[in-house]
């Protein structure tokens, strides 16, 4: 019986992941309004049209950050020990998830600063390809459960 309690789904350290994430979204998006107000009146073409050395840095970033988190993100998962109570094994994950957050959270500051200093629309593709990628790698729970081998979460009812 504790064997199989102890391998559900914690729904309450699923929203804590839900919320995690949300956060990063949500303060990608605030800055992503914010360089949008203030480009064009403040900082827009400080530098020369002619010095793409940041445009190459962001580029490289916006490649090769998300590779990196991605392949921290799994070593980490391979590290979970998954006959450990799964309140540890949800620590681990969790953990994994901010480092891997992290990682495209940077480039996405990296590439917002750049905009904001070139006015560049390619820097703005550069921010929509990591927010996608921010979007797509969102906590979903039946990719947390698998991950986890857990069982999902009986309804209340039952």
């Amino acid at each position: 019986m504790n064997k199989i309690a102890n391998n559900e789904l914690d729904t309450a350290a699923y929203k804590k992941l839900q919320i995690v994430h949300g956060l990063f979204a949500m303060v990608i998006a605030v800055f992503i309004i914010v360089i949008v107000c203030f480009n064009n009146r403040v900082a827009s073409n400080i530098l020369s049209r002619n010095d793409n050395s940041l445009l190459y840095v962001a580029f490289a970033a916006t490649i090769l950050f998300p590779i990196i988190s991605n392949y921290i993100f799994y070593r980490r998962i391979e590290e979970i020990d998954l006959d450990e109570p799964v309140k540890f094994r949800f620590n681990n994950f969790l953990t994994a998830n901010i480092i891997r957050y992290l990682w495209i959270f940077g480039a996405a500051t990296l590439d917002l600063l750049v905009w904001f200093f070139s006015a560049t629309l390619l820097i703005a593709a550069f921010i929509g390809f990591l927010f996608l990628i921010f979007l797509l790698i969102r906590p979903i729970k039946i990719k947390v459960i698998r991950t986890l081998r857990l069982k999902p979460t009986k309804p209340q009812g039952e």
